[in-house]
């Protein structure tokens, strides 16, 4: 659980309460919508009282009781959501496909500015300066969302120089033990991973009470859930081999209604990440980029779509999402911001429009990105949701998104574990920044 210093915030006047105080001053948002993150109707006209690191209250504007010297937020014409809760995530920029560059100071804000509260890794190049951000982050000692860190990329000849390399299942097994004992409890595998290899690592984790989840080529989704995988990547891009169609009486369809029994049975969790990687950046993104990167963006973009490079990645596969969700399956949402195209905030943003896009209406978008992803990683009796007793992980936009979804990225304020941060302070503290720290 987070901790942090009771006052230090940045609206002013919620700065006098002590540290060392018994009873912290509250915030009390008043007049707000409350969109809860269950998939519930919004209640229009309520009061959201938070006390130190916790919602205290929630209720219509006249029925709930104020603590005497609270500072009020009047916040009509405003809505208040749960932190979002994203699943594949990164902190890293990356230009070439080959070498990242690690962001511990502009990506934990960028994901703070658009009210994202708790992210899930989803595997790492840098994997001891994420440990040591997460511990500085639950310490109060660094703003960020809170982390819970993935692995290190496991995959076998042919992935990158800086992934582990593993073609031998005891040699897998070492490693499991080691980043299970330094803190990691999710393990990624790739691309180029052997069976033998994943069905030695999912052992092993499983024995360290950890997880695995998989960005899958070499092997398919089918071949991963009888060997007890956890979760799937980048839903059914991660599936292709099964889905692919073998002949004229054969389609897509019907092998996606195959599979997705199989999924429900195992209990596996699909991750969607609808991120449109080709989508150019906006003046207000490329405002953020350091020179050097804004530099190499260009060229990248200069040379996109060009003969013999490799196509972008599909937007997400929208449409099957919402049919394995109605089938019964458990998705959870990412946003993958790693390559140049999709930065942290901005990219889980797109990521939730993108599902309203696929058919999900934005209530049940939301709660994906929210309630959804934090079941997942078994903290929901903390965040994921509005209710007395939580964390106060909140985002509060101007608008209302469950009318129209475009109004989530409307951020005025953000609720870390009771902590405010100011989304325009967060944007301009990176300024500049971002592919460089």
């Amino acid at each position: 659980m987070r901790t942090f210093l009771i006052g230090v915030v940045s609206i002013v006047a919620l700065s006098s309460a002590s540290p060392r105080s018994q009873e912290p001053t509250a915030v009390v948002l008043r007049n707000v919508r409350v969109i809860d993150g269950t998939g519930s109707p919004p209640s229009a006209n309520q009061t959201v009282v938070i006390q130190g690191a916790r919602i205290v209250a929630v209720g219509a504007s006249g029925a709930v009781n104020v603590p005497p010297g609270a500072t009020e937020l009047d916040l009509a014409g405003h809505t208040v959501l749960p932190g979002l809760v994203m699943m594949h995530e990164h902190m890293i920029y990356m230009v070439n496909g080959e070498f990242s560059h690690s962001l511990p100071f502009s990506a934990p804000r960028l994901y703070l500015a658009f009210g994202v509260t708790t992210i899930r890794t989803a595997g790492t190049d840098h994997p001891y300066v994420e440990k040591n951000l997460k511990r500085a982050i639950d310490r109060g000692e660094a703003p960020g969302p809170e982390i819970h860190l993935t692995s290190p990329y496991f995959n076998g000849p042919g992935g990158l120089l800086s992934d582990i390399i593993v073609t031998e299942p005891e040699e897998a097994r070492r490693s499991v033990r080691y980043w299970a004992a330094e803190g990691f409890r999710w393990f990624k595998v790739h691309d180029h991973i052997t069976r033998p290899v994943l069905e030695a690592i999912i052992d092993e984790a499983h024995r360290h009470q950890a997880r695995v989840t998989g960005h899958l080529q070499s092997i398919g989704c089918l071949d991963a859930v009888e060997l007890g995988i956890d979760n799937i990547e980048h839903s059914w891009f991660s599936c292709r081999s099964d889905l692919r169609a073998s002949g004229p009486s054969d389609s897509r369809d019907t092998r996606a209604e195959a599979l997705f029994p199989r999924l429900v049975k195992a209990q596996v969790t699909v991750t969607a990440t609808p991120v449109d990687y080709v989508r150019p950046l906006s003046d207000r993104e490329l405002d953020l980029l350091h020179p050097a990167a804004r530099e190499a963006y260009a060229q990248t973009r200069a040379q996109a779509g060009k003969p013999g490079l490799p196509p972008p990645p599909p937007r997400g596969e929208g449409p099957l999402s919402l049919r394995f969700v109605k089938a019964g399956g458990r998705l959870v949402l990412g946003s993958d911001p790693c390559c140049g195209s999709n930065l942290p905030g901005f990219a889980s943003h797109d990521a939730v429009t993108l599902l309203v896009e696929a058919g999900f209406t934005p209530l049940d978008a939301i709660r994906v990105a929210t309630r959804q992803g934090a079941t997942f990683l078994g903290v929901d009796d903390r965040v994921g949701t509005i209710a007395p007793g939580k964390e106060a992980d909140l985002l509060i936009v101007r608008g209302n998104p469950a009318a129209n979804i475009q109004d989530i990225s409307n951020v005025v304020h953000v609720f870390a574990n009771g902590k405010h941060y100011d989304p325009a302070a967060l944007l301009a503290e990176v300024r500049g920044q971002v592919g460089w720290r």
